[in-house]
């Protein structure tokens, strides 16, 4: 019997704490999410003497879309605009007896952009332009974070055409070189890369359950443009311990606007290596488009994308000619991989209160001989299909009040596929025949209501928000469904020489695992102007999954005779991870007051998300009813399976006595965490040209 899983122990605030915290925040807000890739836009209004206006009509316009968001400034002559579309807007303010003034800004993902206005008397025919730039240091949040916008998303090589790549430009990011067929990028800061981070197209994450890697490759030329919140973010975003990737899809504006591509590389332009006998048999070809533009000019827009890919490629097994299966199993085996991407979008603004939208995107991906074996028998065919809808609405309440409600569906079945169904062979020099976890796949569904709202006051600017989700995952687990084999030799196999014989054999029964559980998510955020030039970043979460330590599952093992000995491990009540309270703190201060050099330091405590893969797993090793041989007298049977067993299925030997192996989630499992500590500026050095400096200390378990 074996034990595994083990929980680290970990620092947390105790479950007093947690309670209390959570009925205040439950009494403080709806459930609701923010609008994890919409920009927000705020400032203040005066007159030339420096006194502040209430009372000021701000139009915050989309230049691109029409699409207008309208405010009058507060008594503190204060004005917010949320849940904005990233893009260029133009944005007006205007007072009876004073000069309207103009002025325009390029709002990207995750933007909290500040513009102010100075307004002068005057006649009302008169309009004053004022011509701004984008700030380049953000003062509002102390979390260091960096874009990569549209302009640099089109024109930077890419040779994978996978948007996430680009990240790798920006700080603790670099190339993943992890055996997935997702995953392109890693950032620093966590001990396992599967717990590292996020991915949110349009506010709704797309992670896979297995490595925690993006499963959909949206096309390039459907993304506008993404951020990279790292090391810390609001309250907002959880599922993630060292950063969040959060992207916008483009939109249709008031122009038609496409685009068409092909990328083609026959094998004919192929050269041969100087050290090779032959050329490589190398192909690829890429096409797709893209089209956007009106439905209705200035309310109903459209936008959609299709990419296929295909190469054709070989995969080399090149074992060295001092192995004695070198002839039998080298050669050059066909491989290569195809994708589809498909997305389609549709914005549509009600009137000037109430905007919405609709998305999906679906990700086809094969992959023909995925890995490195030593056998082409030992090689599998990954596949993955994914679709993902999204529908939002954001409706503007009151001139304090704004809500954003989303709806996300995400499924996804994701396996691997093998070439060879033989018992496994593991010798010293090779193994062969059908590997030890494959054939298998992960069929899911994912479900998430999610509302945010945003409340403005003269001093604070508040987020109360969560999630509701409903998510269900399967495991069909064939592993060792036809027999591993191990020896100590290479020399083959005689009945004679004992020394030839196998010393195990491992099997076991093939079966469909499941897991589903409810999430709950709530957090309050909160910008506090505590003067002039000093921002506090407040920040409250708490993260709940219904079923974390799989409470059923084991009720019934207990409750199994043929378990017997179990309680020794498992408890009756085992309980649930609730201690996931997740505060986070930052401050920032303007040290000249015009947004030029900003001091900025955090700390947060982060959580990231269940894994069902832990769940199923553990449910395929103990329930499969996998069985160990180690009796010699059975072995010398080989390869007779049925003899060997007696014939008697896996099922019958494993409730008859024999060796049972087990997996089991310990009792005080729990999710891993992090605490992240940054202290930085950023300072804009040029019109174009900034510096961030950050030091990073995140201590995890």
């Amino acid at each position: 019997m074996t034990h595994a899983s083990l929980a680290p122990a970990r620092r947390r605030l105790n479950a007093g704490h947690v309670f209390v915290s959570l009925v205040i925040l439950l009494a403080a807000c709806t459930p609701a999410e923010s609008q994890t890739s919409a920009a927000n836009l705020s400032g203040l209004v005066s007159d030339q003497s420096g006194g502040l206006l209430p009372g000021v009509t701000v139009t915050v316009t989309n230049l691109a879309t029409g699409t207008q968001q309208v405010r009058v400034t507060d008594p503190d002559g204060r004005y917010r605009a949320v849940a904005l579309q990233p893009g260029r807007y133009k944005i007006v303010a205007d007072l009876s007896g004073f000069t309207p003034q103009t002025q325009e800004i390029t709002l990207i993902v995750g933007a909290e952009a500040t513009i102010n206005f100075q307004l002068g008397v005057g006649a009302l025919s008169e309009v004053v332009n004022v011509s701004g730039a984008a700030p380049l240091v953000e003062v509002v949040r102390s979390q260091p974070s960096a874009a990569i916008v549209g302009e640099q998303i089109a024109a930077l090589p890419v040779l994978e055409r996978n948007f996430v790549t680009l990240a790798q430009l920006l700080p603790s990011a670099a190339p993943d070189q992890r055996p997935s067929r997702f995953a392109t990028t890693k950032f620093g800061g966590a001990a396992d890369q599967r717990n590292s981070f996020t991915t949110i197209i349009d506010g709704g994450d797309i992670d896979d359950v297995i490595q925690g890697v993006p499963t959909i490759n949206m096309a390039q030329d459907a993304v506008q443009e993404f951020k990279v919140f790292r090391n810390q973010f609001d309250a907002q975003y959880g599922n993630a311990l060292s950063a969040v990737v959060t992207v916008v899809s483009k939109s249709g504006t008031n122009n038609f606007d496409g685009s068409a591509y092909y990328f083609g590389r026959d094998d004919a332009l192929n050269a041969k290596n100087s050290f090779a006998k032959t050329k490589p048999d190398y192909q690829q070809f890429r096409v797709g488009g893209a089209l956007g533009g009106p439905i209705i000019a200035n309310r109903t827009h459209f936008f959609g994308s299709y990419e296929y890919n295909e190469v054709n490629d070989y995969k080399i097994i090149a074992l060295p000619a001092t192995n004695p299966f070198a002839t039998r199993e080298n050669g050059a085996f066909p491989s290569g991989r195809t994708n589809h991407l498909l997305s389609a979008k549709v914005d549509h603004q009600l009137n000037s209160k109430v905007s919405m939208m609709v998305r999906y995107a679906y990700d086809n991906q094969f992959v023909l001989r995925s890995s490195n074996p030593s056998s082409d028998t030992q090689q599998g065919d990954d596949w993955s299909r994914t679709h993902s809808l999204i529908a939002e609405t954001t409706a503007v309440i009151s001139n304090a009040l704004v809500n954003s409600a989303r709806f996300h569906f995400l499924t996804q079945n994701v396996g691997t596929d093998v070439h060879s169904h033989d018992s496994a062979i593991i010798r010293p020099s090779v193994t062969t025949g059908q590997p030890a976890t494959w054939p298998q796949q992960f069929p899911r569904e994912h479900y998430w209501l999610n509302d945010t709202l945003f409340l403005t006051k003269s001093q604070h600017d508040f987020k109360f928000g969560g999630d509701v989700g409903y998510s269900t995952s399967t495991y069909e687990s064939h592993a060792n469904e036809s027999g591993q084999f191990t020896f100590t030799t290479d020399l083959p196999f005689d009945s004679n020489v004992k020394t030839t014989w196998p010393i195990s054999l491992v099997i076991q029964s093939p079966g469909n695992f499941s897991f589903a559980s409810y999430q709950l998510a709530l957090y309050v955020q909160d910008n506090w102007r505590v003067a002039d030039r000093v921002r506090l970043n407040l920040g409250l979460r708490y993260d709940y999954d219904s079923d974390l330590r799989s409470e059923k599952v084991y009720t019934a093992l207990l409750a199994d005779p043929v378990f017997a000995g179990i309680e020794n491990f498992v408890d009756a009540d085992r309980g649930n991870d609730v201690n996931n309270l997740q505060p986070r703190l930052g401050v920032t201060w303007d040290v000249h007051g015009n947004g030029r050099l900003v001091a900025r330091a955090g700390w947060g405590l982060y959580i990231t998300r269940n894994r069902p893969y832990f769940q199923e797993s553990d449910q395929a090793g103990t329930l499969t009813n996998a069985v160990r041989i180690e009796d010699p007298e059975k072995l010398k049977l080989f390869p007779d399976i049925n003899a060997i067993l007696g014939g008697k299925t896996p099922e019958e030997v494993a409730r008859g006595g024999g060796a049972r192996s087990l997996a089991l989630l310990a009792n005080d499992y729990v999710l891993p965490s992090q605490q992240t500590t940054t202290v930085g500026v950023g300072m804009q050095l040029w019109k174009n040209t900034s510096l961030d400096i950050d030091y990073v200390h995140a201590k995890g378990s």
